[in-house]
């Protein structure tokens, strides 16, 4: 039996959605959902065996291959990693960094360091410190409670449409790995297929699965066709060299 594990996320239940209905036909599997850092962990420390990890985990596994063509992505404004704040970030001197991701972590240290230019004390996160901010301080918020931040804040950045301002590229949160001793090619294969299937049932996943989440239906729909980019391509490709370049010119 394959052992997948995956964000738990909005963004994540179009690939659920093929898991289910088109997958488990053929493969047995157990699926594990969690936050983003646990599914690195969970691959890293050979508990799954393929995975939806963020790329700033990457550099950190051993023996896995990349699934092509679908990823977790955005080519502009993604709406669910932000960096949230009382002041304009200028004004900041603290930025407390998310539990859940150490991608969008050093995402944002990328973008304070090369494209803000500010000297900004990064500090440890703290549990739900964005609820009581403090004028100086601002908050890396990610996954579905940044879309109820963004809404309380008077100053909210959507990292990954400051990156694409940047950078002029995408960017990718995440993509699909897994182990080739695990994997048989027919299996990746068919996790391609049931993938391309969730993705082409858009609107079901949107009515199952918005309220869920506190989104309307339609409001889930647009997330899922306008924040979210779902295709590995060539300049995704490109984008996810580029933050390992920056990252190796940062010293964490």
């Amino acid at each position: 039996m394959l052992r997948i594990t995956a964000v738990s996320y909005l963004n994540t239940r179009p690939f659920l959605e093929g898991l289910e209905k088109v997958f488990s036909i053929n493969n047995p599997y157990s699926l594990q959902l969690e936050v983003p850092s646990v599914c690195a962990e969970a691959f890293k420390n050979e508990q799954a065996d393929i995975a939806l990890v963020p790329i700033g985990s990457l550099s950190e596994l051993k023996s896995f291959e990349v699934l092509p063509r679908f990823c977790i992505g955005a080519n502009g404004k993604v709406d669910s990693v932000l960096i949230c704040s009382l002041s304009p970030i200028e004004e900041c001197e603290f930025l407390l960094a998310d539990f859940h991701s150490r991608t969008s972590n050093r995402l944002a240290e990328i973008l304070v360091h090369f494209f803000w230019k500010l000297k900004i004390m990064i500090l440890p996160p703290v549990p739900d410190a964005y609820l009581k901010p403090e004028k100086k301080h601002a908050y890396i918020v990610i996954g579905d409670k940044a879309v109820t931040a963004a809404q309380q804040y008077p100053y909210v950045y959507d990292l990954a449409e400051i990156w694409k301002q940047f950078t002029g590229l995408p960017f990718v949160f995440a993509v699909w790995v897994f182990n080739p001793e695990k994997v048989s090619t027919k299996q990746q294969e068919g996790l391609l297929e049931c993938f391309e299937y969730g993705l082409k049932h858009l609107e079901t996943v949107a009515q199952s699965w918005g309220p869920v989440y506190g989104l309307t239906p339609e409001a889930a729909l647009a997330y899922f066709k306008e924040a979210i980019d779902y295709d590995l391509d060539a300049l995704k490709r490109k984008a996810i060299e580029q933050f390992h370049q920056y990252l190796r010119q940062i010293s964490f």
